[in-house]
């Protein structure tokens, strides 16, 4: 259905994007009332500043569709 798919796609992207994004941290969920597809995930990260300063960010994303 459309949530099995989302997540296949948005972990297909993420992984294109190279964002450490897997099954343990991506929610995908439908609202069947309102017919909405949210999706919310997680992931902490290292940002590297031009060879000077590195840092582990965490990001979270939610969208709704």
């Amino acid at each position: 259905g459309a949530v099995n798919l989302t997540r296949k796609n948005v972990l297909r992207r993420a992984a294109q994007l190279g964002i450490p994004l897997d099954t343990d941290n991506l929610e995908v969920t439908k609202d069947m009332v309102n017919k909405v597809v949210t999706v919310r995930a997680e992931w902490t990260d290292v940002v590297d500043f031009w060879g000077y300063y590195t840092t582990k960010l965490h990001f979270t994303m939610e969208e709704k569709y």
